[in-house]
Order: C-alpha cells, then sequence, then structure tokens
C-alpha cells in the first residue's frame, strides 16, 4: 500500500509500519530497482496490502525483525539475528523511567544498584545451590546475558549453563527483556514469540521497560512471589536495579560483546558502571535477601573447569 505526498512533494512513501515494511521513511524514488522490488514483494503482494508478504523479503533497512543465516557475528559464527529497524534501535535507546530512577538512586538508596552476586557469565552461578537456598526460578536478559546484541541463539558457551538452570528450577525459566515482549516495542509479541522459538524459553510481555514497572506478569507466570526468583542481567541500570526493586536475588553478568550495542546503551553503561563500582568500593552493599546469606552466596558461584571466564573475569558485589 502507497501513498503519495508524504513528506516531500511529490515523494512516494510505503504507509505500512516500519517493522513490517523497511520503505515506511524512505521515498521509493531514491531506492535501487532490487530493493523497489522487495518492496512489492512485501506490501503490494499481499490483499489490501496488509498482508504479511513474502517471506524473507524484510531485510532492506528497517522492516520486521527475521532470522537469518549470518557469518558475520551472532551469538555464534552463522548464528541467526534479529534485524530491527531504526525506530526500535531508536526504542532502545531511550529509557526514560530508567533514567530518572537512577537519578533518584544516586540521591537515595544506592543498595538498588548493587548486585547480590557478580560473575563474568551464567557458567560460574550453581544453580543447584541457588536452588536449594528456597529459590524456585529464574530470569534471564536477553542481549549480552545469553546472547550478543540482537542474536537468536544462545551462546553455544552458555547452552550447558541455561539447561543446568533449567534441571535445577524444573523449567521454571524465563527472559524479561527491553526489546522482544515490551508493549511499546513488540506490541504484538512477535519477536517474543521468535526468541520462544529459538531459546525454547518462555519470553515475559510487559508493559514497563525496566528497571521501572511492577513484577506481577512474572509472579503471575511463576505462581510465587519475586523473592522466590533470581533475576540474571549485565545492566546495573536495568537488571540490578529492577530485580532488587522487587526483592529477587540478583546476579550481574559481564557483557558478552560490546559490539553491536546502541550507542546510547553504551553512554549509560560507562555511567552506570562508573557509579557503581565507585558505591562498591565505599562499602555500600546490595539490599538483604531473606534467602541468601553471605556464605550462601559464596556457595552459589563457582569457577567454570577448564576455560577463562567470557565477560572479562569475576567482578565484586
Amino acid at each position: 500500500m502507497l501513498v503519495s505526498g508524504l513528506g516531500t512533494a511529490g515523494t512516494t512513501i510505503c504507509a505500512r509500519p516500519a517493522r513490517v515494511c523497511g520503505f515506511q521513511r524512505g521515498p521509493l524514488a531514491r531506492r535501487t530497482a532490487p530493493q523497489r522490488q522487495r518492496h512489492t514483494l512485501c506490501c503490494d503482494s499481499a490483499p489490501g496490502g496488509s498482508g504479511g508478504g513474502a517471506t524473507g523479503s524484510s531485510a532492506a533497512g528497517g522492516g520486521a525483525p527475521t532470522t537469518s543465516s549470518s557469518g558475520g557475528g551472532g551469538g555464534a559464527p552463522g548464528g541467526a539475528r534479529h534485524s530491527p529497524g531504526a525506530m526500535n534501535k531508536l526504542l532502545q535507546n531511550v529509557n526514560v523511567a530508567g533514567t530518572s530512577l537512577f537519578f533518584q538512586i544516586l540521591a537515595s538508596d544506592q543498595r538498588l544498584a548493587v548486585p547480590h552476586i557478580s560473575v563474568a557469565d551464567i557458567s560460574w552461578v550453581k544453580w543447584d545451590a541457588l536452588r536449594a537456598a528456597g529459590f524456585k526460578a529464574a530470569v534471564f536478559d536477553k542481549d549480552n546475558t545469553l546472547c550478543e546484541p540482537f542474536a537468536l541463539e544462545i551462546d553455544p558457551r552458555l547452552r550447558a549453563s541455561v539447561e543446568a538452570a533449567r534441571r535445577a528450577f524444573g523449567g521454571r525459566l524465563a527472559v524479561y527483556s527491553n526489546s522482544a515482549g515490551l508493549q511499546q516495542y513488540d506490541p504484538e509479541g512477535r519477536e517474543a514469540s521468535e526468541l520462544e522459538a529459538a531459546f525454547d524459553i518462555h519470553c515475559l510481555r510487559h508493559r514497563d521497560k525496566k528497571p521501572a514497572g511492577s513484577c506481577d506478569e512474572l509472579e503471575a507466570h511463576f505462581g510465587c512471589s519475586a523473592s522466590e526468583v533470581v533475576f540474571i542481567g549485565d545492566r546495573y541500570l536495568t537488571d540490578v536495579v529492577f530485580g532488587n526493586r522487587h526483592g529477587m536475588l540478583t546476579i550481574r553478568v559481564a557483557p558478552l560483546t560490546l559490539r553491536g550495542e546502541p550507542p546510547g546503551v553504551l553512554a549509560a553503561r560507562r555511567v552506570e558502571e562508573w557509579c557503581v563500582s565507585r558505591w562498591a568500593a565505599a562499602g555500600v552493599k546490595a539490599p538483604e535477601n531473606a534467602r541468601m546469606g553471605a556464605q550462601a552466596v559464596l556457595e552459589a558461584v563457582e569457577a567454570p573447569a577448564g576455560r577463562e571466564p567470557m565477560g572479562g573475569g569475576r567482578g565484586g558485589g
């Protein structure tokens, strides 16, 4: 479906959502012939201009996230990756509620940004010890926790740990992401469904970006209190603060890579890491957790045998 006269006079722009067709923001006249052909397959071939289009035709700059074989760097060589549009990347750069909450933490309760456990990656975590301590479920951030940014494959080096967590918690695992499953970013749940198929882990649908919002969706899904849940992620500002706000046990992992992260995320990461390192050096501790004393925390962490840490070594907490 096309609309003429939108923007510059005489310009023809696709009126379908950017998630469906990458031509929404760009005049067709400036596209190459193959690109125009892909647009035709995507939009004009669908009944009424609103159908699903041809499979695999949305890779031309901002279409719907798809899986594709890419040797240039997914979670592993040749792994599948999302192809997020420009608007989706912009949304990932913006976290107004999170920034506001972080400034409140600066002036008040800095403990919320300090994790109970800090490790290089999830393979350091002894999931059986956490289950024995009384925790009933584990919730993971996606990007840079289970996989590289926008990848659709769990990093091969982490698969054994994910399966160990699955066994320890009887399959009670979930992904809580600021992209897939977030109403603002993924309103129809397409990326959440795609992630579930790729990871074999439920992706929680939720209204608010971490660290804002409640944990109602999480508690409803698992049927237990948030205090019985372990939250694992690579960001202090989003993952650790969200988990600590709701009384979960928080585990912070080092990011798998900084390649491919949006500029806003990189800038926020630098600021929060600098702040938390200073607070920890000054003696600020994570909020107390009813199920985990200091000794139990130590017993829940063990260096993986036979390989170096992936994310830059074991951190302090």
